[in-house]
């Protein structure tokens, strides 16, 4: 699908659950222009900027208006294909998702410049010391996030 994405001038996307789907975020980290229905409503807004990362269409007819209109100037069709790309890397890749959910999940502020860390327990003698190795976790936790 990279690929496929990465060689074309437009990548379309239609929401058919009009949510911001993953092939918004696909699209525009393939450095192609991302055309998709407006989804204004549904936070595609507070991310991206129709005409700025992204172009929106409201109907069909302007679907078909729109991408004739971007692929016969090419040069602003790259300027928003490169800001929109640039756009998603600098905000919207999964480790920022990982990181926005685990800072909730956690109720910590996360710091970019200590990085995550994974923590894989395997216990054979039951959850007794998978629980004390979390409560040791957690205490350290407290400690660095007071």
């Amino acid at each position: 699908m990279a690929k496929i994405f990465s060689s074309s001038r437009v990548v379309f996307n239609r929401s058919v659950l009009n949510d911001v789907n993953m092939r918004v975020f696909e699209g525009l980290c393939s450095g192609s222009l991302l055309m998709t229905n407006a989804l204004d409503d549904n936070g595609q807004a507070e991310m991206f900027a129709d005409g700025v990362h992204l172009a929106t269409y409201r109907s069909p007819e302007d679907l078909v208006e729109r991408v004739r209109y971007f692929l016969d100037h090419p040069d602003e069709r790259e300027k928003i294909a490169t800001a929109g790309r640039a756009e998603a890397v600098r905000a919207h890749t999964y480790r920022h998702r990982a990181e926005r959910i685990l800072a909730k999940c956690l109720g910590a502020k996360y710091d970019e410049t200590r990085g995550l860390t994974s923590i894989v327990l395997h216990s054979s003698r039951g959850t007794m010391f998978a629980r004390l190795a979390i409560d040791a976790i957690e205490r350290r936790r407290e400690i660095h996030t007071s």
